[in-house]
């Protein structure tokens, strides 16, 4: 193995990055395990500033949160109700508003990522020249 294949995936070899933030929209059916769904994509993490925000149809809202009560991860999460599916457009314009100077990445809730899977992304966005 190469000697830049065996470093640590936390230190991503990228500077100056901006903030993370794992936008996941919820289908309208609800998602089952998504406590422990969230939780092992949460551990697969390495990013101190990585968030996560929840995209739901307002009358789901409720439920997600009831579902999602108590609920500690190593980075913070948001629910962030909206009033239909054709409003997700509108919820990523919001969250890039709620966190300026973010990276923002769509993250489907039947994904199974990988360790360090933030780290690979963030590493593979910055690596092309802008």
């Amino acid at each position: 193995m190469a000697s830049s294949d065996s470093a640590p995936f936390s230190d991503s070899g990228v500077t100056n990055s901006a903030p993370l933030v794992a936008c996941i929209p919820l289908p309208m059916q609800g998602v089952e395990n998504l406590r422990a769904w969230l939780t092992q994509t949460s551990n697969h993490a390495v990013s101190h500033d990585l968030r996560f925000c929840l995209s739901v149809i307002a009358p789901q809202s409720d439920h997600v949160n009831a579902d999602l009560a108590g609920l500690t991860l190593a980075h913070e999460w948001a629910v962030l109700p909206i009033d239909a599916i054709s409003a997700y457009p509108t919820a990523l314009t919001e969250i890039a508003i709620r966190y300026p100077g973010s990276d923002i990445v769509q993250i489907g809730v039947d994904a199974d990522l990988p360790y360090a899977w933030d780290a690979r992304l963030r590493k593979g966005a910055y690596a092309a020249p802008m």
